[in-house]
């Protein structure tokens, strides 16, 4: 199962970008990997926007029970942040689709950023993920107020 994240530990989230693109440097350079491959060379932020608080915890677990031990959430309030290392931007969509049908009439949307796509290292891709929440949302993201 994923782990769950309070939302006053969202700071973690820039420790782990950090770690996981320098991790998947790491081995790419040690292997020497010519081709694509999709688990060392993807990390996928999803926030999604609800459109109420969800009070009922057992709406997280079984978000979470679809995770992989690798994958992280954080929620707060209407907002959830799923850190997901390995996955692209199809792997997104395919999760959201799923988490969308689950949620039902809870969802209000999301926004995703990919590395590399969205941004080559922690700082641009968490400069792009705010900035895409703001324009889709009209708002700032309350989860990344602790996040630079």
């Amino acid at each position: 199962m994923a782990y769950l994240l309070k939302s006053e530990q969202s700071f973690v989230l820039e420790i782990l970008i950090d770690t996981t693109i320098s991790e998947y440097e790491r081995i790419r350079r040690d292997l020497n990997f010519s081709e694509n491959i999709t688990s060392i060379d993807y990390l996928s932020l999803l926030y999604i926007k609800l459109n109420t608080s969800a009070i009922d915890g057992s709406i997280f677990k079984s978000i979470l029970s679809t995770l992989r031990t690798a994958d992280s959430m954080i929620v707060n309030g209407k907002e959830i942040i799923m850190f997901l290392p390995g996955t692209d931007k199809e792997g997104v969509l395919h999760l959201e689709a799923g988490i969308r049908e689950f949620l039902d009439d809870l969802y209000g949307g999301y926004v995703s950023v990919s590395y590399p796509e969205d941004g080559n290292n922690k700082t641009q891709l968490i400069n792009n993920f705010k900035k895409y929440i703001r324009l889709k949302f009209n708002e700032d993201s309350e989860l990344f107020k602790n996040i630079n």
